[in-house]
């Protein structure tokens, strides 16, 4: 019928526009949600919360928001090993805070030593062989 190519540019453009502020109230939330999260950190730390309370605030924070099983924050030490200064989620019983491990190269953890930018590792299928665990100093 007549009418029908312009009918469906603005039906297209109506879309686009809809997608648009859809993504546009997401992006918002998002915001309201990183900010509320170190509104939450910042109060621990005007309060005088230890550093191993604003560690693990962080560390959680930082957790939910990426929506990830788990979140650790960890000190590199000499020798090639890190020291886990605070754990969250599904696996912060096999990595207690404290703990020491060596470094692997291929590991998140040894590419962020290597890059000094945080790493990121999608789950695997199956479990490699672990890092040596190191005893508590």
């Amino acid at each position: 019928p007549a009418g029908t190519e312009s009918r469906l540019v603005q039906f297209t453009e109506l879309v686009a526009t809809a997608i648009a502020n859809a993504e546009s109230r997401a992006g918002l939330a998002r915001l309201a949600e990183e900010q509320a999260a170190l509104r939450r950190v910042a109060t621990l730390v005007a309060h005088g919360a230890s550093p191993e309370d604003v560690f693990a605030a962080v560390t959680e924070e930082v957790g939910r928001l990426l929506s990830v099983d788990i979140a650790a924050l960890g000190r590199y030490e000499s020798g090639g090993t890190l020291t886990f200064l605070a754990v969250w989620g599904s696996a912060a019983q096999r990595f207690p805070v404290g703990s020491r491990w060596s470094l692997w190269p291929g590991v998140g953890t040894g590419r962020a030593q290597r890059s000094r930018r945080g790493a990121r590792r999608q789950a695997r299928t199956h479990q490699p062989r672990r890092p040596r665990h190191h005893a508590a100093h």
